[in-house]
C-alpha cells in the first residue's frame, strides 16, 4: 500500500487501493486477507482489512451508504434549524 513519508494514505480521491496479504502468526497463520482503502472524491478516506476484495467493497459501499445518510440529516437539519430561528417564538 502507498504511503507518504509520514506513512499517510496516498489513495486518490475516487479511486481505491488494496493489497492481498498472508498472515504470518497465530491461530489465523496462513490466510489470506486484504487491507483496503477508498478515498471519496470530498477526500474521505475508508479503509479496512477484510478477508477478501468483495468483502473490503462491501463494508465499503456500507460506509458510502452511511456517509450518504449522515449528510442528508445534516443538511435537513441545518434546514430546519433556519427555519425555526426565522419563526416567531411561541408564547404561552
Amino acid at each position: 500500500m502507498n504511503t507518504d513519508r509520514a506513512g499517510c494514505s496516498t489513495c486518490p480521491p475516487g479511486q481505491e487501493q488494496y493489497e492481498t496479504f498472508t498472515i504470518s502468526f497465530g491461530a489465523i497463520k496462513g490466510q489470506t486477507r486484504v487491507q483496503y482503502e477508498y478515498r471519496t472524491l470530498d477526500g474521505q478516506l475508508f479503509t479496512c482489512l477484510a478477508r477478501d476484495l468483495d468483502d473490503a467493497r462491501a463494508r465499503c459501499a456500507d460506509w458510502l451508504v452511511s456517509v450518504a445518510v449522515h449528510r442528508s440529516v445534516a443538511r435537513l437539519s441545518s434546514r430546519l434549524a433556519d427555519r425555526l430561528a426565522d419563526q416567531e417564538p411561541i408564547r404561552g
